[in-house]
């Protein structure tokens, strides 16, 4: 072997790479049997070792330089960096090793990585006496290449930063929310009401009170109240409302004891509606009662009143107000929040599923024929007076415990359910009424309705509350028994529909509109699991996600007797699996469990769990509500 190729191998082979005879040329013939030649070998490029022996001298001397100096580079580094890291046991972050190592930069270094150590090679001399130095201080690995992802988030371009800004990754930066936005609630309110001086013409007082000719004067909402009024109009693209209809509302409002919370920009350009005090989101809350079947009621949170401004999307409006709004209702003790949407994809991802639907019909009257049996009790029309509404609360409240789904009604469904809504607060003189009288006389049944007339007369029930099956079909057959109509019309006909078996042309119905009604949220599942009656006797586990942490965890239910016991599960694995959103979906019985679960949204971990649960969670009555808020 030439000289200068034996310093070389002896040279590799200090290094600790491959044994000196492992580097050296095989003799021909070696290892190959008697009388075998080998194939011979193609030309090799000889010309590194013609080179003169100075010009491998002075490369191999540049190559000694880099390595001593890399060398001292992480010598310097680990006796830098080694001793906290050791105290701590994990690899020296960015700020440990300092933002000018050629290596934090390059991809990946961010992640952590379990410490591990590596042996002692041969031949790794600067590392060696590193090491002995810190015997404690980890071995940093170089990352692994990974492709074109890592190398779009490799920072900078140099390997070598010079400074410490050039370092570190170049980020969005993302403001606080509170830094461009500020978030008021405060309980709808009105202006005090003036009071009259003592000197003031007590006639003239009297005079109004008897009505001579004066207008009661509208109420008048506070200055917040308003801007708040305003800014809900905008968001559902309804007319600009005066001064008397704001007033109305935030009365309405007090009445039922709403808590207003709004949005307000810090910095909004000059002539806008945000630079005026209107808010950029509303956000509305109350508590009503719902019935969760067996004539039990439960308090439930309900939101109403979302909007955001065109103009502000996409700024975390939303989610910072539902958030709040459900950690608050959580803290008051409420086990269940509820809400109607104006679009279906919204509130799936703060914990909302659909529980109960609404349908709209049309009846064509001439084609219905009458009903197949006689309802027993009476029906009588009547004025739309006090006394009537006092007694379509009566039956509202009779209703409101028979049904199961069904929410508690604020005044502004009363308002717009009997009077018609009409601008500037005037009752709708077009709009006829009619009671229903069981056997005995009392009143268990009501109607409004008018009449719609164009190319076909159309008859529109705008309100329609039965307390007995029997007041529902009396109810109906004054309607198909109204002449000069060719259609009658209602919105708030339930899933389970009777009429639709008791015409007696049954094709004379017809579905004009089907979707969800109303979405629950569960924030408290003992409360809410506890609260409703059990079918059937039986024990499930339930394992649920919830992304906001409210309702999250494995809870064991156990119904005997028509109620259950609900205790968190320290169970590896529950009978099934869902999340919160399928849970509100499920809490009232309204939507099949086997549905859900063909559906994707419950997962069966043990074999005949879903049909354990379908039986247990049937609803006595079939869900109908007719609240809208």
């Amino acid at each position: 072997m030439l000289p200068h190729r034996q310093g070389r191998l002896g040279h590799l082979a200090r290094r600790g790479r491959r044994p000196l005879a492992a580097l050296r040329p095989r003799r021909a013939g070696a290892g190959l049997p008697l009388g075998a030649r080998r194939a011979p070998a193609p030309p090799r490029d000889r010309d590194r070792h013609a080179q003169p022996a100075a010009a491998r001298a002075r490369r191999a001397q540049r190559a000694r330089r880099a390595r001593g100096a890399g060398a001292r580079r992480r010598r310097d580094h680990r006796h830098r960096a080694g001793e906290d890291a050791a105290r701590e046991h994990r690899r020296p972050g960015p700020a440990a090793v300092g933002a000018d190592h050629p290596r934090r930069h390059r991809a990946g270094e961010g992640r952590a990585r379990p410490h591990a150590r590596r042996q002692h090679r041969p031949g790794l001399r600067a590392d060696a006496v590193a090491r002995a130095a810190h015997p404690h201080a980890p071995r940093r690995r170089r990352p692994r290449a990974r492709g074109a992802a890592a190398d779009a988030l490799a920072v900078g371009s140099s390997l070598r930063p010079t400074t410490a800004s050039a370092a570190r990754p170049t980020l969005a930066v993302v403001a606080p929310f509170d830094d461009d936005f500020d978030i008021r609630s405060f309980p709808a309110a009105l202006e005090p009401t003036p009071v009259a001086d003592a000197g003031d013409d007590a006639d003239g007082a009297a005079g109004d009170a008897a009505g001579d000719g004066a207008a009661p004067a509208d109420p008048r909402a506070d200055a917040d109240s308003t801007a708040w009024t305003r800014a809900v109009t905008l968001g559902f693209h309804n007319a600009e409302p005066d001064a008397g209809t704001i007033g109305r509302e935030t009365q309405r409002g007090v009445v039922d004891g709403r808590l207003y919370t709004g949005v307000y920009a810090k910095e909004a350009r000059e002539g806008s509606l945000a630079a005026s005090g209107v808010p950029v989101g509303t956000f509305v809350s109350l508590t009503r009662s719902i019935n969760v079947g067996g004539g039990r009621l439960l308090d439930a949170h309900l939101v109403s009143g979302v909007t955001v401004q065109p103009t502000y999307r996409r700024r975390g409006i939303l989610r910072r107000l539902m958030t709040d709004d459900l950690a608050a209702a959580k803290g008051a003790g409420l086990a269940v929040a509820a809400l109607t949407a104006s679009e279906g994809v919204i509130y799936r991802r703060f914990g909302f599923g659909p529980a109960t639907r609404e349908r709209k019909v049309e009846v064509d009257r001439r084609r219905a024929s009458g009903l197949l049996s006689e309802p027993a009790g009476s029906v009588d029309l009547v004025a739309r007076d006090e006394a009537f509404e006092a007694t379509a609360r009566e039956v509202f409240a009779r209703f409101h415990r028979r049904s199961p789904g069904s929410i508690d009604r604020h005044e502004g469904v009363w308002s717009h359910r009997l009077h018609g809504g009409r601008p500037g607060g005037v009752s709708d003189p077009a709009i006829r009424a009619a009671v229903h009288r069981d056997p005995a006389g009392a009143v268990d049944g009501y109607v409004t309705y008018k009449l719609d007339e164009g190319a076909t007369t159309v008859l529109i029930v705008t309100d329609l509350v039965a307390a007995s099956d029997d007041a529902y079909l009396g109810l109906w057959q004054l309607l198909l028994e109204v002449d000069l109509v060719d259609t009658v019309r209602y919105e708030q006909a339930p899933q389970a529909d009777p009429l639709l078996h008791a015409l007696v042309d049954p094709r004379a119905m017809r579905i004009t509109h089907d979707e969800d009604h109303v979405w629950l949220r569960v924030l408290d599942p003992v409360a809410a699991l506890q609260a409703r009656p059990w079918s059937a006797d039986g024990v499930v586990t339930l394992a649920v996600a919830d992304a906001l942490g409210h309702a999250a965890g494995t809870f064991r239910v156990t119904s005997e007797g028509g109620s259950a016991t609900v205790k968190r599960a320290g169970v590896r694995r529950a009978d099934l699996d869902l999340d919160v959103a399928t849970l509100g979906s499920l809490w009232l019985g309204g939507v099949d469990p086997v549905t859900l679960a063909g559906a994707g949204l419950v997962r069966e971990r043990r074999a005949g769990a879903v049909q354990s649960l379908r039986a247990m969670l049937a609803p006595d009555r079939p869900l109908h509500g007719i609240t809208s808020f």
